[in-house]
């Protein structure tokens, strides 16, 4: 992801974290904010309890790839904060895909099919 497409500050973590509504899908939980700039950011957030470092940076540049492939096709700005599952350590690429598209149809903000 570019650097502008990032969500950095923490402030602004926690503001989606508190204000956020709450998408779940299959293998991710999206907490979606409207964003304030003209580009939607957005970050990922891998627990310890996903396994070993190894897992868990596998999990979370899936993820961040994901994102920066879908993004651009958001209608409006947003901030994403998102959480995989559990389940999410076993599914394919494919399959967390699925999940994406699914939570972005879910924020009702249109992206391609």
């Amino acid at each position: 992801m570019t650097r502008p497409t990032r969500l950095r500050r923490y402030a602004d973590i926690l503001r989606v974290r508190r204000r956020g509504s709450r998408i779940e899908t299959a293998h991710v939980v999206m907490l979606v904010v409207p964003g304030g700039g003209g580009v939607s950011r957005s970050v990922v957030s891998v627990a310890r309890r996903f396994g070993s470092a190894v897992k868990r940076n596998r999990l979370r540049r899936q993820l961040t790839e994901l994102l920066r492939i879908e993004l651009p096709y958001l209608q409006r700005s947003v901030d994403i904060v998102v959480f995989p599952r559990l389940s999410a350590v076993d599914a394919s690429f494919p399959q967390l895909r699925g999940s994406i598209k699914d939570a972005f149809r879910q924020m009702d903000v249109g992206t391609r099919v």
